[in-house]
């Protein structure tokens, strides 16, 4: 379950940045490591590859801070993707080893083969699966954040003529893009898109009226306006190009590893215990059931 933080948006700015700038210097840092508690005979665990056997353990890439979805707390990474992917650890049989990067690392850090998944809800895209698979567990979906009151009187499909504020990299810049060239084909005022390094400084954007509007995940969007009451969620879902899902990624090609953590998540489906820790981590709503791998339905041979 994800416990709200009682601490204001400036100070979780400041936090943000020093964990940011930590990340951002080595590439890779040890977050944790947890116990395995499951067994190592299970249907899942026979899939796993031999190296992963071999080490005992599975290396996963997670960006902090991005509360709900994972950040740090008392030295400990949580959220949401951090819960269930400790799950998955658990009835595999093998330890969850968390490394905190830098946004702009987490791909790359799987094609090197430093880590064996990431978790934060990455958006499917075809581009990226040029690269990297997808272990897709969730529906996309964005919402808008503005101002409390919403002064401007922003609808969030009607964004022409307005600023955006986006993180580089980030699905919902890419979204943002998608949005401003449809202003730009239908002859209407510009959508001017800023970037900045890490959602933080989006949320802060709209506080000193540098933006009018940034795009985020649903969970992350109501969390954010928990933490800082200048900000409003709009209830209407972002119009976003194709329908597309999300979810973790996994190295291209190794179908060992990907039919693994399809047959865990399959177990604790059975077991109810996935269908639960959605609901308590938000994401019910949105859930993939069973998992869809590259936007498309596998089975787990």
């Amino acid at each position: 379950m994800i416990h709200k933080r009682a601490r204001s948006l400036a100070g979780a700015l400041a936090v943000a940045l020093a964990l940011t700038a930590t990340t951002a210097c080595s590439g890779s840092a040890s977050g944790s490591a947890d116990s395995a508690g499951g067994s190592k005979d299970s249907a899942s665990a026979a899939k796993l590859p031999a190296d992963i056997k071999s080490k005992g353990a599975i290396d996963v890439g997670v960006y902090v801070p991005y509360a709900p979805i994972s950040y740090m707390e008392n030295g400990k990474v949580v959220g949401t993707e951090p819960t269930l992917i400790r799950a998955v650890g658990d009835k595999l049989g093998i330890q969850v080893r968390f490394h905190t990067l830098a946004f702009e690392s987490m791909i790359p850090s799987i094609v090197n083969g430093r880590n064996d998944v990431l978790v934060g809800m990455f958006q499917d895209t075809e581009e990226r699966q040029k690269q990297v698979d997808f272990l897709d567990i969730a529906r996309s979906g964005m919402r808008a954040v503005v101002l409390k009151g919403n002064p401007k009187h922003i609808d969030p499909n009607s964004v022409c003529g307005l600023t955006d504020g986006e993180e580089a990299g980030s699905y919902q810049l890419t979204v943002a893009k998608y949005l401003a060239e449809q202003c730009a084909r239908q002859g209407k005022p510009k959508l001017k898109v800023l970037t900045f390094t890490d959602p933080g400084q989006a949320f802060l954007s709209l506080e000193n009226g540098r933006t009018d509007l940034t795009l985020q995940e649903p969970a992350v969007a109501k969390y954010t306006v928990r933490q800082n009451e200048k900000l409003e969620v709009l209830k209407p879902l972002v119009t976003v190009p194709g329908d597309s899902h999300q979810g973790w990624i996994l190295p291209k090609g190794n179908e060992a590893l990907r039919n693994a953590l399809v047959q865990a998540i399959k177990e604790l489906v059975k077991e109810g215990r996935w269908r639960k820790l959605m609901k308590e981590t938000g994401i019910s709503d949105a859930a993939l059931i069973p998992p869809l791998v590259n936007n498309e339905d596998i089975k787990a041979g």
